[in-house]
């Protein structure tokens, strides 16, 4: 409260008591006098107005609420993850898996956590150095993840990588057709935190026996917060 403030609402205090004063002196004395203590009251309420004026305008304006900042969000993915091409050297894999998506503080760009396969000898593993950024609606509950594989430890192909490229990636929605694979997601359930993402690629890796290989992944569970 500044010194300005300060010395108003002394004034309007002084004022208040002394219209009080008047009041009741009003009630004591002749006709006479009463219409001098009226004039007087009326004097002393329009200063009063006046004051509380003054008061309203002096009053330091209050300063709205910073809204407390979003962090990003760290949601739990559980869920079966199946693998499937058209190259009998690459075996259809289907099992468990858990990793973290991570959506932005404004809930509108998401990535993921390092995704592990594993299966016998073989492991598929996403490159965390590949950086295009995923994007998630919260309204409509649509999810796209771009992504790039690495493929370690196949003993008939040797060592190979593939990409689901953006805008869609491994997504919530249909995806292009890759030779006869046919992609096709589900967006997030808000309540019940259910998912489906699925995307399909081409390898492309010359002299390797798995260049040309069609493939496509279909990752399905829940996402624990549900953003």
């Amino acid at each position: 409260m500044t010194r300005k403030h300060v010395s108003i609402q002394n004034s309007i205090a002084g004022l208040k008591s002394e219209i009080a004063t008047v009041k009741r002196e009003l009630e004591k004395r002749s006709r006479a006098d009463r219409e001098r203590l009226k004039l007087r009251q009326e004097t002393l309420q329009g200063l009063l107005r006046s004051l509380e004026t003054s008061r309203a305008l002096s009053q330091p304006a209050k300063r709205a609420k910073t809204p407390a900042p979003i962090g990003e969000l760290h949601a739990k993915f559980r869920g079966q993850v199946t693998v499937i091409s058209d190259n009998s050297l690459l075996p259809q894999y289907s099992g468990a898996v858990d990793f973290e998506l991570i959506l932005s503080a404004d809930r509108i760009r998401v990535s993921a956590s390092k995704i592990v396969i594993s299966r016998n000898s073989i492991t598929v593993e996403s490159d965390t150095r590949y950086q295009a950024a995923g994007r998630f609606d919260a309204t409509t509950g649509e999810l796209d993840l771009p992504a790039r594989f690495l493929v370690t430890g196949s003993p008939f192909t040797g060592d190979f990588s593939f990409t689901f490229d953006p805008p869609l990636g491994i997504s919530t929605e249909k995806g292009i057709q890759v030779g006869g694979f046919s992609p096709q997601g589900k967006r997030l359930d808000q309540k019940s935190g259910k998912i489906t993402l699925a995307g399909a690629a081409t390898i492309l890796d010359d002299g390797n026996a798995a260049n040309n290989t069609n493939l496509m992944i279909r990752v399905v569970g829940t996402i624990d917060p549900i953003p």
